[in-house]
């Protein structure tokens, strides 16, 4: 199979931007200025920003230099105040604030909001809440507060209409099919699950279908 590399990818992100200096370093020094210029050269469509936190993801949104905005959304996260819930789960200890911190913190509809009036999308990421919110998870500093399966977690963020797309994560291809093991798939369908190497979950002719796609592309 030939190399391919692409002359232009759809997002650039600028990653894991959680701390108000960071993101004065991005967006006003040299890594958003050399995103910008891909962008302008062709070499990227949209620049993008991940972060875990509403107060950055609102400020760079109002910046008005993102494209895309990546930030978490699921049930839990979104029930739970200024973004304590992430931190949480990561076992970090939970930044005290005043009442007054606490009353003028962004909420994440505050968040959706402009990224509905900017025209900036969100990517979805986190939005099993690292597994912490399905039913059966074994692990978890959260679990137990919510129990719901991937498509009722993936349903809630579909349904936040400034998503653009959920972005699930998985431990491994088991996690994943035991995950999506008690859905009708159609044996037609492919889900992505990266198991073609050993043995398709859905019986899928997976590797007959990748030599028919290299002939008929000539990869």
């Amino acid at each position: 199979m030939r190399s391919w590399t692409p002359d232009c990818i759809d997002v650039l992100f600028l990653h894991n931007c959680d701390d108000f200096d960071d993101l004065d370093t991005i967006l006003n020094g040299w890594m958003y200025a050399y995103a910008k210029e891909l962008k302008d050269a062709g070499r990227a469509k949209l620049i993008g920003l991940s972060t875990h936190s509403t107060d950055i993801a609102l400020a760079a949104v109002k910046s008005g230099k993102l494209d895309v905005l990546m930030f978490p959304v699921n049930p839990l996260f979104n029930l739970l105040p200024q973004d304590s819930a992430d931190a949480r789960m990561k076992g970090r200890e939970v930044r005290s604030m005043t009442q007054a911190e606490r009353d003028a913190y962004p909420t994440k509809q505050e968040l959706y909001d402009l990224c509905g009036e900017m025209g900036v999308p969100i990517a979805a990421m986190k939005p099993f809440a690292a597994g912490n919110i399905l039913k059966g998870h074994e692990e978890g500093r959260l679990k137990g507060l919510l129990e719901l399966t991937p498509v009722q977690c993936i349903s809630y963020v579909l349904s936040i209409p400034q998503v653009a797309c959920p972005v699930p994560g998985f431990a491994g291809v088991d996690e994943l099919v035991r995950r999506y093991s008690g859905l009708s798939v159609p044996a037609s369908k492919c889900i992505h699950c990266g198991a073609c190497t050993k043995r398709c979950p859905f019986g899928i002719d997976a590797e007959g279908n990748i030599h028919r796609a290299q002939e008929t592309f000539g990869f």
